[in-house]
């Protein structure tokens, strides 16, 4: 079983917040339209797909690990909804161009590299429709776990953590770098949160694909 299948495995059987959509769920409905498709990527176990789906989305979730798409197919098992089994390491995302109204990623982008990043960041704006939007949300450079002293730091922001994951934090800047001649920016701060964390205060990243 690899990383994030133990994760969710953790997860589905000990976290309260596990069934509940994230806040920046919700603000993603005020950018968009009712029928719109909506990717949920990296949408693990699907508390996000199900209140799109609910608020009348198209929703495709994608996943890298066969655990969370196992309990999303679970929750969902009634409601039309694609799943997509695909690591956001891997190649090309297993897209046609141009399919999606909206691409949302929540706490799913920032595990790689700067050069990965700015693939992934390239492969959105590929399967955005024209007009299309992105909303993401990451870590920020003030996380506390940046200053552990048991981080390894493989590049700038990027560090492998004691439990052998590699993590990317963002500043507001950053974002602005990864984006550049991809999206227009509509909101990019440092204000997004998630049941996860409690009050930590995540970064954000709204935009328009050029």
């Amino acid at each position: 079983m690899n990383h994030w299948d133990k994760i969710h495995k953790l997860y589905y059987s000990k976290a309260e917040w596990i069934d509940k959509h994230n806040p920046s769920a919700q603000e993603l409905l005020r950018h968009i339209k009712k029928g719109e498709h909506v990717l949920d990527i990296g949408g693990g176990q699907g508390q996000d797909t199900e209140f799109f789906v609910n608020n009348g989305c198209e929703v495709t979730l994608l996943d890298g690990s066969q655990q969370a798409i196992k309990y999303a197919r679970n929750r969902l098992e009634n409601k039309a909804v694609q799943f997509v089994e695909h690591g956001l390491d891997k190649g090309r995302l297993p897209f046609e161009d141009a399919v999606f109204d909206a691409v949302y990623g929540h706490l799913s982008l920032h595990y790689f590299s700067a050069e990965r990043t700015r693939v992934i960041f390239e492969e959105i704006s590929r399967i955005l429709k024209k007009q299309g939007k992105i909303f993401v949300v990451c870590n920020t450079k003030n996380d506390e776990e940046v200053g552990r002293e048991q981080n390894i730091q493989l590049e700038e922001d990027f560090y492998k953590m004691p439990d052998g994951q590699n993590k990317r934090y963002f500043s507001v800047q950053d974002f602005r770098v990864f984006t550049k001649n991809l999206f227009v920016e509509k909101i990019c701060d440092e204000k997004a949160t998630t049941y996860k964390d409690g009050d930590k205060e995540l970064v954000r990243f709204i935009g328009i694909k050029i």
